[in-house]
């Protein structure tokens, strides 16, 4: 086994620690063929001319990349490894897509995947703020009073929704990440570096048991729609 290949095998065991669920696609991943000598530059011209099983080809080729690209995003953030790699995929086939000619291509549809994924991230990166920090961050905008109401009553219920299902279904410890990252309860909010020293762990560590505990309350309850986008 080259370097190559035992970074790759590095990248589907930390998949599967991360997501369980992911495992039978990381295998069907293991076991594709890897590129032969100048068989990208081949299929890159294949796919000019429309050629489907080139395409398909490609896209077999870079989900290796695809799911090392998902698991750098979902490991600085909080988001779900599977639901990040779905954005990377796309990414991947929006750029073999493109009709347009690069001088290097590879790069070109590596950067489709990292920009996607990263998109994602930024889109789902929610962040409660308190009332006081909103008021702060509009401060000279404009004012909406019924607007921020609205806001506060629906952090209120998002809140108390989340606090009533912690206690089912989750260890002691996924509980108090849980009410540590997110101010729930008595809490402040912390930031995954904060709570990482609580525990006396590192960041991975903490964003670990976050990930994992909000897939544990995703299937379980029927939310409403707002806290079914926020899981």
């Amino acid at each position: 086994m080259n370097s190559i290949d035992e970074k790759y095998e590095q990248i589907y065991q930390r998949c599967i620690e991360i997501c369980p669920d992911m495992k039978p696609l990381i295998e069907r991943i293991r076991q594709i063929p890897p590129p032969q000598y100048r068989e990208r530059e081949i299929l890159f011209k294949k796919i000019k001319s429309g050629d489907k099983k080139a395409k398909n080809r490609l896209i077999e080729m870079y989900l290796r990349n695809a799911l090392h690209i998902a698991l750098e995003a979902a490991e600085i953030s909080s988001q779900p490894l599977e639901d990040i790699f779905s954005e990377t995929v796309i990414g991947l086939i929006e750029r073999l897509d493109c009709t347009a000619t690069y001088k290097n291509y590879s790069a070109f549809i590596r950067a489709g995947m990292r920009i996607k994924a990263y998109n994602y991230v930024r889109k789902n990166d929610v962040k409660f703020m308190s009332y006081e920090d909103y008021c702060e961050k509009i401060k000279g905008k404009y004012y909406d009073g019924e607007g921020l109401m609205i806001r506060r009553l629906y952090l209120e219920q998002l809140h108390e929704t989340l606090s009533g299902v912690l206690f089912i279904n989750l260890t002691d410890r996924e509980k108090r990440v849980l009410n540590l990252r997110f101010g729930l309860g008595d809490h402040d909010k912390h930031s995954h570096k904060r709570i990482a020293e609580i525990f006396d762990t590192d960041k991975k560590r903490i964003r670990y048991i976050e990930q994992r505990a909000l897939r544990k309350l995703k299937p379980s309850f029927n939310f409403p729609n707002n806290l079914k986008d926020f899981l």
